[in-house]
């Protein structure tokens, strides 16, 4: 084992009120601020992905910037407030940190007292060869990462994550902070228990999840899997072969989505716009809005309104107790339409453009509801003991159309 460190040590003391905690054994606070600067040098840390920096017991901010080439240093600001000056050493044993550099097996380890000293900020700011690893593992402070490429491990019991321009995987378990990823492709899973997950141009796969926060998606191209409890999903240009969102507590809001998709909220509204794909959506406890879509669609609520405008896909809708809406727009390149609305509970209206070849059955299951099938097309109306059912064929009856009501009126129109 060979320590390849050069070490400058800096104490500034000037005046300041503050207090300290008992950590260190300080009789009473003074009017002093006492500032430690340690910087280690590591010139033969390569820039292959070879190496790792594993951190461990520090309470503390971190800092990597990642830069092209050999070689890497580590800037160590330490800060004190209401610290006498007679006690500054004690307080810098206190803080000092263990650094072991193991070059044959390629690795540096910093590690330090798991405790922290109120009103003493560390901060390590660390610049690395580019393609490096990452074993972080904290009882809290900040991390942020820029310009890194590698396999990254990354825990924290309180503080915030920030990356950006990142490539590689990383697994990250973040207490009471927030999750930032800008600019980075590969492998993320993040957890944060307590605050939000943001994350911003990203390419790779994702795997979130967020209790007690939102999760933010923005410019997403990426197998993606995430979910919150008592927080929200919104989501903005964002595709991927699976993308599969969940709130529980929370509602699900999104915009240009492409994509095999399955979204689902447990206690709040689905709101989504723009999408083209195999969608799937389900609400409990909420309705389900869907404007503008391409492909297939699924939509089914426990207890809310579904409501489908601009629609151009294969359509099955089902709602156990609220009304059901549909808009379908023409399209000459789709191959397999048709349309299935359901409900238990509600009205079932329908919008269809004109010239549509259409196979429309529609069917109340109640006696002597004749009345309550409105109609633009003449219907075919036959009824039994047990239900009224309106049918007409147009053009052919190429593409079925089923509607189906258990307690409420079915509505159909021509644009």
């Amino acid at each position: 084992m060979k320590l390849t460190k050069k070490k400058t040590f800096l104490l500034i003391v000037t005046s300041m009120f503050i207090y300290a905690q008992d950590n260190i054994n300080l009789k009473k606070p003074s009017s002093s601020r006492a500032e430690i600067k340690q910087i280690y040098r590591f010139q033969n840390v390569p820039d292959d992905g070879s190496y790792s920096i594993i951190i461990n017991n520090i309470s503390v901010n971190l800092k990597f910037t990642g830069h092209e080439g050999s070689g890497a240093k580590l800037t160590v600001t330490s800060i004190g407030y209401g610290i006498r000056e007679q006690d500054t050493e004690e307080i810098h044993n206190f803080t000092k940190t263990s650094v072991k550099h193991f070059e044959q097996e390629k690795k540096i380890i910093f590690s330090g007292n798991k405790k922290s000293i109120n009103f003493f900020d560390s901060t390590y700011d660390f610049e690395v060869p580019k393609h490096i690893n990452l074993n972080i593992q904290i009882p809290g402070g900040d991390i942020d990462i820029k310009n890194i490429n590698g396999e990254s491990a990354i825990e924290s019991e309180g503080g915030d994550l920030s990356i950006q321009n990142y490539n590689g995987n990383i697994d990250s378990k973040i207490n009471g902070g927030k999750v930032n990823v800008t600019s980075s492709k590969g492998s993320l899973r993040a957890h944060s228990f307590g605050g939000n997950i943001d994350i911003t141009q990203f390419k790779g796969k994702l795997g979130l999840s967020s209790t007690g926060g939102s999760i933010n998606l923005n410019q997403i191209d990426a197998e993606t899997d995430a979910q919150t409890t008592a927080g929200e999903i919104n989501f903005f240009d964002t595709k991927g072969d699976n993308i599969v969102l969940r709130a529980s507590g929370g509602s699900v809001k999104g915009e240009k989505v492409s994509g095999n998709i399955s979204l689902k909220s447990s206690g709040g509204n689905i709101d989504v716009s723009n999408l083209n794909g195999k969608i799937n959506l389900f609400s409990s406890g909420g309705s389900i809005f869907v404007n503008d879509l391409n492909g297939e669609l699924t939509c089914e609520a426990s207890s809310g309104d579904i409501k489908m405008t601009k629609i151009r896909a294969k359509v099955e809708s089902l709602t156990s107790s609220g009304n059901v809406m549909l808009q379908l727009m023409y399209d000459s390149t789709l191959k397999d339409y048709g349309v299935h609305l359901e409900t238990y509970g509600g009205d079932a209206e329908i919008i269809l453009p004109v010239g549509l070849a259409g196979n429309i059955i529609g069917t109340i299951y109640q006696r002597n509801s004749e009345k309550n099938i409105h109609s633009e097309i003449p219907l075919n109306i036959t009824s039994n003991q047990n239900s009224v059912t309106g049918k007409v064929k147009i053009k052919g009856g190429l593409v079925p159309i089923n509607i189906e009501v258990y307690k409420g009126s079915i509505i159909i129109k021509q644009t």
